[in-house]
């Protein structure tokens, strides 16, 4: 048995509690050791991923033992569990779980407990923690932050989170603690408004990288995320953003697991972008305009699924993509079996898009159905999409 394996029989699905009063039995005995590690925590609608693996290679950099938290994982829960650069064994995880045996936490805040033991065990110098969803409520948010960041505003998870950007900006900013910093670059003067209200409220010290000049409004977005990384480092060791050296942004990786990941499949060449809202496509699109390399300026085709959301946010993300036919040729619909899915039956009523015609596929494998016809393609969507579909690779690729 491997650790996915047992969270299926121990826990089925991914079904978040959203609520910090029932942890307290199961922290609470954390508080202690984590007194003397450092904490960072990373809220945001978009971009949280990217920011924290450029930290944890920032950090790792000048020396520090870092933990780092990360979710959903693409193809393995051990993904979410990383120390000093690398995800944990599968042997050593395994192990845990079982120790810890069946609690009665979601299957996201029981792999969190499993995390916390691990930083316990290893002694780590800096932990951070990538918030799942939200961030007031989120099981990260039981433990005070040193450092905290909100990466991106948009509207997404709206049911739970709200559907006002301010309302969305009161669940991410409940992260922050008094007398802590906070850093942002909300390129919406709106947003810096109410962080900056809530943030005089409750003493915390905030810096906008934007209002800071460390950025200017129209920086590109992965460089946004970097930036941010090295805004949170250097904070942490100097308390201030005075002599900033941006020119260390060279020094800090592009590319993460599925965050413009490449790949091959036969004569297919692969780019996976965990774009999986209009935000994330918004964003997308600025980043295919203004850091390609020449011989990725047009993808043959776009392949995309989503996770469950409202039909208009997925007709909305659509139509932002049908704005820009110079980057791709065709897009690809298609469905993947997950709990988290977006039902198919709901994908295959959306409407077609003027002249241009989505092509809707109910099995994903359909789209790769000629591994040795060459063709550049551009993977989107759910991050469990992604995960489906690198399994799925792999797989065909063992078999041959």
């Amino acid at each position: 048995m491997n650790p996915d394996s047992w969270m299926q029989q121990h826990y089925k699905h991914e079904k978040p509690f959203l609520g910090l009063e029932r942890l307290d039995c199961f922290f609470k005995k954390f508080k202690t050791p984590f007194k003397s590690t450092k904490i960072i925590t990373v809220a945001g609608t978009n971009g949280k991923g990217e920011t924290c693996f450029a930290l944890e290679s920032i950090l790792l950099k000048r020396g520090y033992k870092t933990a780092l938290w990360t979710s959903p994982h693409i193809s393995s829960v051990a993904e979410r569990f990383r120390f000093c650069g690398d995800q944990v064994e599968a042997d050593e995880l395994l192990v845990l779980f079982k120790e810890l045996g069946k609690k009665s936490l979601s299957y996201y805040e029981f792999l969190f407990l499993t995390f916390c033991e691990l930083c316990v065990i290893k002694k780590v110098d800096i932990i951070i923690f990538e918030v799942g969803l939200g961030g007031r409520l989120d099981a990260v948010n039981y433990f005070d932050a040193d450092l905290s960041c909100i990466t991106s505003i948009s509207r997404d998870h709206q049911a739970i989170l709200g559907n006002s950007y301010k309302k969305i900006l009161l669940e991410k900013i409940g992260i922050t603690r008094e007398s802590k910093p906070l850093v942002s670059c909300f390129q919406l003067k709106y947003l810096s408004e109410l962080a900056d209200q809530y943030c005089q409220q409750n003493k915390i010290f905030h810096y906008d990288l934007i209002r800071e000049g460390v950025l200017s409004p129209d920086t590109s977005y992965p460089d946004i995320n970097r930036v941010l990384a090295l805004a949170l480092s250097h904070l942490l060791e100097n308390n201030n953003l005075s002599g900033i050296d941006l020119n260390r942004i060279d020094l800090i990786p592009k590319y993460f697991k599925a965050r413009r990941e490449k790949m091959t499949f036969g004569s297919k060449e692969i780019e996976f972008v965990g774009a999986h809202n209009l935000d994330g496509f918004r964003k997308l699109i600025e980043y295919l305009h203004k850091n390609r390399e020449d011989d990725w300026k047009k993808y043959d085709t776009i392949v995309l699924s989503f996770s469950k959301r409202p039909l208009e946010d997925i007709v909305a993300s659509l139509k932002c993509l049908m704005k820009e036919r110079s980057l791709f040729g065709s897009i690809k619909l298609t469905s993947f079996d997950h709990p988290k899915a977006m039902d198919w039956k709901e994908l295959k009523e959306l409407p077609t898009f003027g002249n241009i015609e989505v092509f809707k596929i109910p099995d994903f494998r359909n789209c790769f159905q000629y591994p040795d016809n060459p063709e550049k393609i551009l993977v989107l969507g759910s991050y469990y999409f992604i995960g489906e579909l690198k399994r799925y690779f792999s797989d065909q690729t063992k078999s041959n």
